[in-house]
């Protein structure tokens, strides 16, 4: 198509493609030909005098344009020689220093964090190390060969072959302080930032701590990490706290303490609020106390592992005393309250949301540990109102005085006609008795439980159980024994709780008759047997119940009676109280530790006659007095509706019988002690009552732990 036409006439092309071919005169006389494109290019290279590009000392060989470029970039470097381009994706290497070595001479640098290092005028060659660690500790390293001056590259990397906890906190006091990984053997640290997170790797496996501590308290979590793959894995970090708040401006300002075992914990109230950080140091029973300089107050926690957060509220400790004037005789009449009970009515119906008396609740023990409270209405419900088994042996129903209480019984003058009855809830009141609270050293029980019912017997074992006969015709060596079979703490009734008792009926029925303030009890006289335990299960706490709805159960000695929370606290049968006899001279025998209860008295603290130089009995009118001999008889002038109504005796030599049976009618009551019977007594209208005495184990030393 271009025939004819001159060679500047042809169209003029811009490149020209592979395979084209030129007409050309050859060199050597054999005329003209035709040549590639590619023999030309190929003929031209050859005459130019660049030499062979394998002769190059460059990496780049490939072509001539490639070896010119890497001499330039060597030319750049402002000291010459090779460069190693180091790059990374692992956010731990960031800003972490970048080293190259041949283990005589390194060169460093720093990691960008876009994960980018460039180290320059390497003058060294051979296998150089290129490295970076974290700062935990962590190092990524690789090998790079270096034989001339060129740019190489290494990739560093850490997540490949370590392990990794991401640590979180709320815990400021956490912040900035070290946490530490151990499985006991190997260990790897780490700091809390601002942001409460840390990030720790580490390189072994098996059961690890994680822990930090903010100079007091140590928080800590434990996780199982596998040794057949690496992995990542998180904790969270938390500490325990307390709030404590309190109605009474007089702690403003005061120390509130945590204490369990050997280790405590303080804070202060500031507007009736003081907040209490502690550790796990605190896994058993606590005890928070605080005082106001002449009061204290104490509040029991039981911190569990689950648990991080507990609010209380503090109260400061009561003292609820009562003034009994003998100069009267109307026992309804001979009371008037002081101390903390000042102000408050006779009856017990205003006392049942005080403090002490709120807090006794009836429950269902099993082998010393609470199975579930009862609804003290109705004692076959569980609290919550569904149905309980009360019927079963070793589900003992008990009333729980979940704290240490202390009482006072003291003379005001030297007549001994004004006598101060006292309790409080403070746990360790050197000017009140805590013999209820005694097992094998004074005041060593943190609570106590007393049998609702009076003991049934199976097996050489007693019980607290509904709906069974009580068991009779025992000594009282024999019924100590079977109560004690049940296990550690278990006892029979102590002289101890017994005052204490009488105590807090004085307290909170404002007078000294307690058959016409509760109910006479099964009684009557013309009573040939007792009754089963169980008929007071709906009486309510304090018959309270089935006065409103039977009064005439009340009255008529056909009934049993429920006086706080105990069923039969008098009548139906008698029941042996441990720890008090009297001796040859008619002196108080009495024993505070129950571990050395013994029947006839031996080692007992002698408490003197009070004036008794013969046996006596009939209606009391005056006790001995005095915390440790208590309300045994010491007048007993009186008759069933002056003073304290009940029959009380004193003979020379004698065990302690309690309450009255039967046919004991209106000499029955609270207060009837008879000091009366032989060390080896025992009848048929005498049982036991069980007592269960709680102790906390000591908590175990991280040393004992080990």
């Amino acid at each position: 198509m271009n025939e004819g036409k001159t060679f500047f006439d042809l169209p003029q092309a811009q490149t020209v493609p592979a395979g084209s071919r030129y007409a050309v005169e050859m060199g050597d006389g054999s005329g003209t030909k035709s040549v590639t494109h590619e023999d030309v290019v190929k003929a031209v290279g050859g005459d130019l005098p660049l030499g062979d590009t394998k002769d190059l000392e460059t990496i780049a060989k490939d072509n001539f344009v490639n070896a010119i470029n890497e001499i330039k970039r060597r030319t750049d470097s402002a000291s010459g020689g090779a460069a190693i381009r180091v790059l990374t994706t692992d956010p731990a290497l960031y800003g972490r220093v970048v080293s190259v070595t041949d283990g005589k001479t390194t060169l460093t640098g720093s990691m960008s964090y876009t994960g980018e290092c460039m180290i320059t005028g390497i003058l060294i060659n051979g296998n150089l190390t290129v490295s970076a660690s974290t700062e935990e500790g962590v190092t990524a390293e690789t090998t790079v060969t270096v034989t001339n001056y060129a740019t190489y590259s290494a990739e560093l990397d850490t997540r490949g072959e370590y392990n990794r906890i991401d640590v979180k906190t709320a815990e400021t006091g956490l912040y900035g302080r070290t946490v530490t990984v151990s499985n006991g053997t190997d260990s790897a640290t780490g700091t809390i930032g601002n942001d409460g997170t840390a990030k720790i790797r580490f390189s072994f496996s098996g059961a690890v701590t994680v822990t930090a501590s903010d100079g007091t308290n140590t928080a800590s979590a434990s996780l199982n990490v596998s040794g057949e793959s690496v992995g990542v894995y998180s904790v969270d970090l938390q500490l325990y706290h307390l709030t404590v708040t309190t109605a009474d401006k007089k702690l403003n300002g005061k120390m509130v303490t945590l204490v369990c075992g050997s280790y405590s914990r303080t804070g202060t109230f500031a507007g009736g609020v003081a907040a209490i950080t502690f550790d796990s140091n605190f896994m058993g029973e606590c005890l928070i106390g605080a005082s106001d300089g002449s009061r204290t107050g104490t509040v029991k926690i039981h911190p569990v592992p689950s648990m991080y957060a507990y609010s209380v509220t503090m109260t400061l400790a009561v003292v609820y005393s009562a003034l009994i004037d003998f100069s009267k005789s109307a026992p309804d009449k001979m009371i008037t309250y002081a101390d903390d009970a000042e102000g408050m009515e006779h009856s017990f119906a205003s006392w049942r949301d005080m403090p002490i008396f709120k807090d006794m609740r009836p429950c269902v023990l099993k082998n010393g540990e609470v199975l579930y409270y009862l609804n003290p209405d109705n004692y076959t419900q569980k609290a919550d109102r569904t149905a309980a088994d009360i019927t079963t042996l070793g589900n003992d129903v008990m009333l729980e005085i979940p704290y240490r209480v202390g009482y006072s019984i003291e003379w005001l003058n030297a007549g001994k006609n004004l006598l101060k009855v006292s309790v409080t809830n403070e746990p360790d009141n050197a000017a009140f008795k805590y013999d209820a609270f005694s097992l094998d050293s004074y005041n060593d029980c943190d609570r106590i439980y007393i049998g609702v019912y009076k003991g049934h017997c199976s097996g050489n074992k007693a019980y607290s159980s509904s709906g069974k006969a009580v068991t009779v015709s025992q000594t009282i060596d024999t019924f100590r024994t079977w109560c004690r079979a049940r296990g550690a703490g278990y006892q029979q009734r102590t002289y101890g709780s017994l005052k204490l008792m009488q105590c807090l009926f004085i307290i909170s029925h404002g007078t000294l008759n307690s058959q016409a303030a509760v109910g006479t009890g099964y009684v009557k006289s013309s009573h040939s047997a007792g009754v089963n335990t169980g008929g007071t299960n709906a009486y309510g706490f304090d018959s309270e119940v089935i006065r409103t709805s039977a009064p005439a159960y009340m009255t008529n000695q056909e009934h049993q009676v429920k006086c706080l929370g105990l069923e039969d606290f008098w009548g139906n049968y008698w029941e042996f109280i441990d720890g008090l006899t009297s001796d040859a001279n008619r002196n108080v025998m009495t024993c505070d530790i129950a571990k050395n209860f013994v029947t006839n008295g031996t080692g007992y603290k002698n408490n003197g006659n009070g004036g008794v130089t013969a046996n006596i009995a009939n209606y009391m009118k005056l006790p001995q007095g005095g915390s440790d001999a208590g309300f045994t008889a010491r007048d007993v002038s009186g008759s069933d509706s002056t003073y304290f109504t009940d029959y009380a005796s004193l003979y020379a030599s004698c065990l302690a019988l309690f309450g009255g049976g039967w046919n004991d009618a209106l000499r029955a009551g609270a207060f009837l002690l008879h000091v009366y019977n032989a060390f080896s007594f025992s009848y048929v209208t005498v049982g036991c009552r069980l007592m269960f005495m709680h102790k906390e184990e000591p908590k175990e030393t991280e040393e004992e732990a080990a």
